[in-house]
């Protein structure tokens, strides 16, 4: 999803990276594969209808700690590599305070509050990317994007690191334009991405019930962003076949941290006893984010002189992000009060999402987003059956690609499945929940105009396991 060089260029990187969201929530929301814009009556569902809490008959309070594997499978060029990571998390902590009005005459049933925490995306992922490349290499790439630059001008980040480091050189008297210093190719190429991180979102919630056949709500969030990569790459001559070149190394680290808000509204109406419609809408979040990043370079020569060491500074800069709105709809059925089937369909528009800053237009970036993104059409379904206390769930859930056709990773779709079982009565329950997503990427080490390394094709499976607890009072 993301290019490793330029990862700190607020870019349409960062526009996609915080705007296309995998909720999570509750064990029950998770095992139904998030289908509940329609059934609401869960805290994991108010995240996406807010009428979910219309629905809600008792106060209530869950607690959904969990685990995720995700194990990342790379090929590139000729070998194939792989690597995991391990993430506890807290995917939702959540309070409901209902209040009832059972008069005859009295159209509101019940008045209800909620206030906590849905997890709304999850960044942790080890990658490990490696093969020998007879074409070109990442110098290249700095000497390119370095043309037209006099050396004092490159910049302390990534032209004049590589400058220093002897990885290029002026091609001529004028010192504006560049040339590798790697003159041949077959070294060995490596880079490990380590992501972590995730997107919370904190909402205050109001539902409210009319005579249980309609139930409305919003919410205002308050979405946390955390998000930290590092990247170390390395070419080494393992073969000895460069004149004069034995290895580079470059380390690139990215922390972003930042606040958004959104205000989100929302409608569940049931005609009949067995069945239910809903409707929900998100405004935009508007995001106040801050970049912390920094460079390091390091090569070796032949040539003692020229093996040297590069760090840059520490960078920081403040920026805006306003993501795309959300369209939600959803119908859900209650059968012979035991069985459960839910769908809902969800629209974004990507391409519409921007960037804004005080000192800087972003009018090349912004037109890039609308250039490589598109508008998505998500799907989600959930089933669960009932045999006394006991509930079986079963969900599944396809997540359209963001990308428009002309962008290498256009088929970046997935599917997710999922399941679970609860156990409940009327003071307390005990949900867990499975869920299972495989998709895959394309990803470029380094890429330009003028020379881009092969395309590394990645695998991404992940497996997440979580509990919820519950009281009712």
């Amino acid at each position: 999803m993301a290019l490793s060089l330029g990862l700190f260029a607020q870019n349409q990187v960062d526009a996609l990276r915080y705007s296309w969201l995998n909720p999570s929530g509750t064990a029950r929301y998770n095992s139904m594969g998030g289908a509940f814009g329609s059934l609401g009556g869960d805290f994991g569902a108010i995240s996406q209808n807010p009428a979910a809490l219309g629905v809600f008959r008792k106060s209530e309070i869950t607690f959904t700690p969990g685990i995720m594997y995700t194990q990342t499978d790379a090929a590139y060029i000729d070998k194939k590599s792989s690597d995991f990571t391990y993430n506890m998390n807290i995917s939702n902590l959540g309070y409901v305070g209902t209040m009832l009005f059972e008069s005859e005459g009295n159209a509101l049933k019940s008045l209800n509050f909620g206030f906590g925490y849905n997890q709304l995306n999850n960044f942790n992922q080890c990658i490990k990317i490696e093969g020998i490349n007879e074409n070109n290499s990442m110098a290249q790439y700095f000497a390119a994007t370095s043309d037209g630059y006099k050396p004092e001008n490159l910049g302390d980040f990534y032209g004049w690191p590589a400058y220093y480091t002897y990885l290029m050189d002026p091609a001529n008297a004028d010192s504006t334009s560049y040339i590798s210093n790697i003159g041949s190719f077959g070294q060995e190429q490596k880079e490990n991405i380590q992501r972590s991180g995730n997107v919370g979102e904190y909402v205050l919630s109001m539902g409210m019930n009319f005579d249980h056949t309609l139930y409305a709500g919003a919410s205002f969030g308050i979405q946390q962003v955390d998000f930290e990569q590092s990247n170390f790459y390395a070419e080494n001559d393992v073969n000895d076949v460069i004149d004069n070149f034995n290895s580079f190394t470059y380390e690139e680290t990215l922390k972003t941290s930042g606040t958004g808000y959104n205000f989100k509204m929302g409608v569940i109406y049931r005609p009949l006893d067995w069945l239910r419609t809903s409707v929900a809408l998100h405004t935009p979040t508007f995001y106040n984010l801050h970049d912390e990043y920094s460079t390091y370079f390091s090569s070796q020569w032949d040539s003692t002189w020229m093996s040297q060491t590069k760090e840059s500074p520490l960078g920081r800069y403040n920026y805006k992000l306003t993501s795309p709105f959300r369209a939600q709809a959803g119908l859900a059925t209650v059968l012979f009060n035991s069985t459960i089937l839910s769908v809902d369909y969800e629209y974004a528009n990507y391409g519409i999402s921007k960037l804004r800053a005080s000192d800087y237009a972003f009018d090349d970036e912004n037109e890039i987003i609308a250039d490589y993104y598109t508008g998505t059409h998500n799907i989600k379904a959930g089933a669960e059956y009932r045999i006394g206390m006991v509930a079986f769930r079963l969900g599944w859930a396809y997540y359209d690609s963001p990308y428009t056709d002309e962008t290498f990773n256009s088929d970046a779709s997935f599917m997710q499945y999922s399941g679970g079982i609860g156990i409940r009565n009327e003071s307390f329950f005990f949900d867990l929940g499975y869920v299972f997503q495989d998709r895959s990427e394309k990803y470029f080490l380094y890429e330009s105009s003028a020379v881009s390394s092969p395309v590394a094709n990645m695998d991404i499976q992940r497996h997440a396991v979580m509990a919820t607890v519950g009281i009712r009072f």
